[in-house]
């Protein structure tokens, strides 16, 4: 026997639950335990259409920092850095009136 999570939602009136490990097993009812027996007998059936294996990953190599991200935040303090973001605006502004792409 095999143990499945099953989230229950209630909401107007409706039951709704879910089997996390199927998404696509989902139930429907009026009651708690309506909406929980659909659910399982949605399970029953997606099992009999196939099998559980189990497979192995080999780890995923470690990704390279990020230069942007340790970079992040370097000119936070500096008093000018407004007005350079104004005049690259303007500057791109110029470029894009000019059509140079």
């Amino acid at each position: 026997m095999s143990e499945y999570h099953v989230f229950v939602h209630h909401q107007a009136e409706m039951y709704s639950a879910a089997v996390l490990e199927m998404p696509d097993c989902i139930g429907t009812g009026a009651t708690k335990e309506e909406a929980i027996a659909q659910a399982q007998a949605a399970l029953e059936t997606r099992l009999t259409q196939g099998e559980i294996i189990t497979i192995q990953l080999t780890p995923v190599q470690k990704l390279q920092p990020n230069p942007w991200i340790e970079e992040f935040g370097r000119f936070s303090t500096d008093p000018t850095w407004d007005e350079l973001q104004v005049e690259i605006a303007q500057y791109r502004n110029q470029l894009d009136q000019d059509g140079v792409k």
